[in-house]
Formats: structure tokens, C-alpha cells, sequence
């Protein structure tokens, strides 16, 4: 979003006194091409004079900056904090002739905005008390400036005018004022509450609805280019904080309606229909937004190439899933990248490739996790055990590993029913022969216990508990609990049963064993599966906190001497 503010104090350029002018022509093409992400055309027209103008210099850190927020890359990002440097000497050099001893509410806003540049280049850099300290510089700047949004349009025009290209228009100043003070005032309230006193010693001033009015005004008055950022600052929030699905798709359509070509909102509005569990309209515009990028900064597109991976492993298309996966850990691995959760691609990868029914190469990213030094996060740490069980004691069906790191990392909740509907028929055919065996073994009317499996029988109890926990949490979400109950019985007693290292197919089996009684309102039958699941102490993915937390819900509600 703070790219869009820094180039538009050369969208001075855009106002009709400018557009006569060769200079005003040239940077006008240029901006549009950017918004078109056509960085490489914007950059070439921007060139000729980056090292003479500030606003052309300014204009070319936010092509770098666009091109960072697709590709992630360290290199882009140093690069880009060089055109920063070089817009802000430009900038300060053109203010030594200012006999008022201040600067015009043009040349602050780019200044503001360009110190925006920094804060964001220093956060993908992993610079984050840097980067604080210059979005405070940046904050200060936009407060200050918050008075000029009241001032008539003759005031504006006049303190907008001094600068290189002549009077700015009015709307398209107040445009990138509002659009900083939104992004801060938004921002600064999403924060953990009790970050709030010092986010106030630090002069930063906490107003959601302050902030949501500003991004609004912006967003939906006139044909200011801050346009763009400010409806995917808002759709965004009304995404998860307030949600209001309406209120966001109609944003991201009104945007998409005036600049259909614009990357950022395609890859928004993937997001847009994620959230809203339509898998394959996320792939389409996410695909979209990857062709808006053009044929050399798409082969780049870190971000967009993982939601793409992401999305087809979700909808068990692993050949298609693969090449994007691929492409991001071949990135990740060679270069110094601004990407969370590194080696939670190697999960995915080995998920993919066994799910796709090529073994070696599963085996080979289960070895390559094992060797992997930086897993810093317990997710992470949690996938490497998941791996390395699937390596050494799931040989049987490693097919499923596909399911269970989709539902680990969180991501079925986010899937339509009609979807939902078939993974479940596909999960039930990859694990059928091992759920037909256990069915027969149990209908023999033989108490079955741990003493009594084999090794053979064993490995058909835990894929056949695999199943059924990924089986019995497709039923929750798709609002048919009863299908479960034809099988949550016999689950329940079979997650007993279960080695040591397969603990956490146990608790999580027992948890939502616990959730479908629970929903069936035999509620004697979840606490105990609920109790039984939280004497599991020591396992991956564990989820001792949130089984508490059920227990604790379903005690309340029923007093503890119905249970």
C-alpha cells in the first residue's frame, strides 16, 4: 500500500498544467505504466532524469518498491533503499531556495512518503527498529500535514504548486495526505492492545474509525491513484478484523473496474475469494495477477507463485502444485529472501510429491528437512517430526501426508462445502483398503487391544486413524457431524491404541472425536474423548491449550455433574 503514496509527488505530473509539458507527458506515461506494472517501461521513461529530479527519482523507488512487494528479494530491496537516497537528496537540494524557510505541502508529503519507502525496505530487510523509527519520522510528517485536509482548495493549490512541474492538483494532494494518515491511523489500532502506551510515547495516535473514514474518502472520491492502495488497505481489513464481505469485494471490484491490469488487485482479489472459500476463483485471479506481472517479473514472483502451490495442494492437484513449490524453495534456499515460514515449504513440497505418486523424490525433501539448520519456529519444528515419522514409520500410504499438512497448517476451514466434499470422496478411495481392513477386524466381535496388533495390523490402524481424523474434521466443517458418527466410535477407541510416535494422530483424533459427540449432544462421550486427548503431553502440533479450552466451554454449558 505505502507504494503507491511515493511516486505520487511526481503525480503532480498528472494535473492538467503538467500533461502540456513534455516532462509532465513523460512522467504521466510513466506512473501509468507502473500501474500497470510495466515496471520495466516505467523505469526506462524514468531514467533519463532520476539522477536530476527529485520526483522522477522518487517515482523510480516506488517501481522498486512494487517490484520488491512481488519478489521479496533482499537485492531488490537494497536497491531500492539507493533510490530512496538518491530521491531524498534531490528533494533536499530543491528546497535550499525556499525563502520561507519551510517546504511547500507537495514536497513534505513526498518526503513523508519516500520515508514510508524506508520503513517497508528495512521491515523485508528484517530491520524492524530501523524501520520503526522512520515510520515515525513518516507518521509525524502526515500529522502534521492532517491540517491541510480542512484548508480550501485555492490553499492547497498554492502550497502544492512549489515544486518542479507546477501546480498539483487538488484532489490528487489531498488524495496521498489522506491515504498516509489512513494507513497510520488504521495500522497503529491493529496492533496488541498492549502496545498502545507506547505506540502514544512515540507520538503515534491510535483511531481506527479515523483511519477507516480517511482510506474510505480515498478510495472512493475522485480518480487519485492512492485510490488503488487505500480499497486494499480496506478490503482487507473488512476481510478478517470487521468482517463485512459485501464492503470488501465491492471495493476491490470498484478498483479493478478502473484499473483492470493492476497486479495488486488481482492478488488481492485471489485473496478476497480465498477468504470466502472459493479455491478455484483465488487460482484464476491469482493466475491473473501473475500474467499482470509480465513475462519477466512473473518468473520472479515469490508471493504469488506460493499461493498458487498452496492452492493446488489444498485441491489435491499435486502436479500442479510442484513447479510452484519447486520455484520457491530453488529461491529461498539460493537468495536472501523476505519469507516467513522457509521450511514449511519443505513440508509441502514432500506433501506434493508424495500425494503426485513420486516417492524418491518425498523421501528426498523428508531427508532434506533433517539437515535443515534454521527451523526456528515450533510450526516449523513441528513439520520436521511430521516428516520424519512419514519417513520412517508411514511407508504404507504416504499419500496422506498431503491431507494431514493441509489441515495442520489451518487452511481446511477456508475451503467451500462443495469442495470440501471432494477431498473427502478422494480421501476415502486413497485410504480405503486400510479402513476396510480395520472394519473387518473390528466386526469380528474380538475386543481389539494394543497386545493384540501386530506389526501389520498396526500400520493399518494408524492410516486408518489418519483418515478418519482428516475425515471427521471435513464432516465438522462441511456441517455434517452425523456422517462422522458412523465411524467416531470405533476412531475413538483406535486412537488408544497407537504407538508413542504416532501421539499426535492420538490427541488430535481424540479432540475431534470430543467436537462431533459434542454436536450430537452426547456430551458424557466428548468429555471423556476430550480428557482422554489431554493426557497426551508431548507430541507435534500439539493442542493441550485448545482441548482445555473445549472442555472448559462444554463444562460450562452443561454443568460438570452432567459430564
Amino acid at each position: 500500500s505505502s507504494a503507491s503514496c511515493s511516486s505520487h509527488a511526481p503525480a503532480t505530473a498528472r494535473s492538467r498544467d503538467d500533461a502540456a509539458s513534455p516532462d509532465g507527458a513523460r512522467l504521466q506515461e510513466a506512473l501509468d505504466a507502473m500501474w500497470r506494472y510495466d515496471l520495466g517501461r516505467a523505469e526506462s521513461l524514468l531514467e533519463k532524469r532520476r539522477h536530476t529530479s527529485a520526483w522522477y527519482a522518487a517515482a523510480f523507488a516506488e517501481c522498486s518498491m512494487l517490484r520488491t512487494s512481488v519478489t521479496g528479494l533482499h537485492d531488490d530491496a537494497t536497491f531500492g533503499l539507493e533510490c530512496v537516497r538518491t530521491a531524498e537528496t534531490l528533494l533536499a537540494s530543491s528546497s535550499h531556495g525556499d525563502t520561507r524557510g519551510e517546504r511547500g505541502v507537495g514536497h513534505q508529503v513526498i518526503s513523508a512518503e519516500l520515508l514510508l519507502f524506508r520503513a517497508a525496505f528495512n521491515v523485508m530487510l528484517g530491520n524492524r527498529l530501523r524501520a520503526l523509527y522512520f515510520a515515525r519520522q513518516c507518521w509525524q510528517i502526515f500529522r502534521r500535514l492532517e491540517a491541510c485536509m480542512c484548508d480550501t482548495a485555492a490553499d492547497l493549490v498554492a502550497e502544492g504548486s512549489r515544486h518542479e512541474h507546477g501546480t498539483q492538483g487538488t484532489e490528487e494532494l489531498r488524495g496521498r495526505i489522506g491515504f498516509g494518515l489512513g494507513f497510520f491511523y488504521l495500522a497503529t489500532s491493529l496492533l496488541p492492545s498492549g502496545l498502545g502506551t507506547l505506540l502514544r510515547l512515540a507520538g503515534f495516535v491510535v483511531d481506527r474509525e479515523r483511519g477507516k473514514a480517511f482510506l474510505a474518502r480515498v478510495s472512493e472520491e475522485g480518480p487519485c491513484e492512492r485510490a488503488i492502495p487505500a480499497a486494499i488497505a480496506l478490503a482487507m481489513y473488512h476481510l478478517d478484523i470487521e468482517p463485512d464481505m459485501p464492503r470488501a469485494g465491492e471495493l476491490l471490484v470498484a478498483s479493478l473496474n478502473r484499473k483492470p491490469e493492476n497486479m495488486l488487485l488481482h492478488w488481492a482479489g485471489s485473496v478476497f475469494a480465498w477468504r470466502n472459500a472459493c479455491l478455484s476463483q483465488a487460482v484464476e485471479m491469482a493466475g491473473k495477477a501473475l500474467w499482470c506481472c509480465g513475462a519477466q517479473l512473473s518468473d520472479r514472483a515469490l508471493f504469488l507463485r506460493y499461493e498458487l502451490g498452496v492452492l493446488h495442494l489444498i485441491t489435491l492437484e499435486a502436479n500442479l502444485s510442484l513447479p510452484h513449490l519447486r520455484f520457491v524453495y530453488d529461491t529461498v534456499s539460493t537468495k536472501r529472501v523476505c519469507f516467513p515460514y522457509k521450511a514449511t515449504v519443505i513440508l509441502q513440497l514432500a506433501a506434493a510429491s508424495f500425494r503426485a505418486g513420486h516417492d524418491d523424490e518425498g523421501l528426498a525433501w523428508c531427508k532434506e528437512a533433517e539437515g535443515c539448520s534454521d527451523w526456528k519456529l515450533k510450526l516449523e519444528r513441528d513439520g520436521l517430526q511430521l516428516l520424519q515419522i512419514f519417513r520412517t514409520h508411514r511407508s504404507s500410504c504416504r499419500g496422506l501426508l498431503a491431507f494431514e499438512a493441509t489441515y495442520f497448517l489451518r487452511q481446511y476451514s477456508k475451503v467451500h462445502k462443495d469442495m470440501l466434499l471432494r477431498i473427502r470422496d478422494n480421501l476415502r478411495e486413497t485410504a480405503s483398503s486400510f479402513v476396510g481392513q480395520v472394519k473387518g477386524m473390528l466386526s469380528q466381535g474380538k475386543p481389539m487391544t494394543a497386545a493384540h496388533l501386530n506389526a501389520a495390523n498396526l500400520e493399518v490402524v494408524v492410516e486408518s486413524v489418519s483418515a478418519w481424523l482428516i475425515d471427521a474434521v471435513l464432516c465438522f466443517y462441511m456441517a455434517s457431524p452425523g456422517d462422522a458418527m458412523d465411524f467416531v466410535p470405533s476412531f475413538a477407541h483406535l486412537c488408544m491404541l497407537l504407538p508413542p510416535w504416532a501421539a499426535y494422530l492420538s490427541a488430535h483424533g481424540l479432540y475431534w472425536c470430543g467436537r462431533i459427540y459434542a454436536i450430537e449432544h452426547q456430551n458424557h462421550s466428548a468429555a471423556m474423548c476430550l480428557r482422554q486427548a489431554k493426557a497426551y503431553k508431548k507430541h507435534p502440533f500439539f493442542i493441550g491449550e485448545k482441548i482445555s479450552s473445549v472442555l472448559a466451554s462444554l463444562s460450562a454449558a452443561n454443568g460438570d455433574s452432567a459430564l
